[in-house]
């Protein structure tokens, strides 16, 4: 079921329906929100989030899209969700796919990570 839950977040947020807002870059990669999809619980965000590298990683992934989710107060973020893409902007076939939260972790001052905590968390 989950699994199920997880591809179809992936439809809607494919390139073609998602509203992709520009975070940041850096000379690998590009990083993207849905501002649209963030959803609150309490003082906790869940939002989409794409990287779109600029070159193919190791194992030939070009974008990951991920669930992230942010706690407001402590300024930390975790990857609830992911799945990766041999094409660009989450395009192409599906390569990997992880369902497993990953460690909360705090962004650096002047990250593209803390831009994203400012915009789906406010100021």
């Amino acid at each position: 079921m989950k699994r199920w839950l997880f591809a179809s977040v992936m439809l809607i947020a494919s390139p073609g329906w998602a509203e992709w807002q520009f975070v940041g870059g850096t000379a690998r990669a590009d990083y993207y929100i849905e501002a649209a999809s963030v959803r609150a619980d309490g003082s906790r965000r869940q939002v989409l989030e794409l990287l779109d590298l600029k070159v193919p990683d190791t194992r030939g992934n070009r974008s990951y899209l991920a669930l992230y989710e942010y706690d407001c107060p402590t300024g930390a973020a975790r990857i609830l969700r992911s799945a990766c893409f041999d094409g660009a902007m989450g395009g192409g076939r599906q390569t990997e796919q992880c369902d497993t939260p990953g460690p909360w972790t705090l962004p650096g001052d002047a990250s593209a990570s803390m831009a994203k905590l400012r915009i789906v968390c406010g100021p």
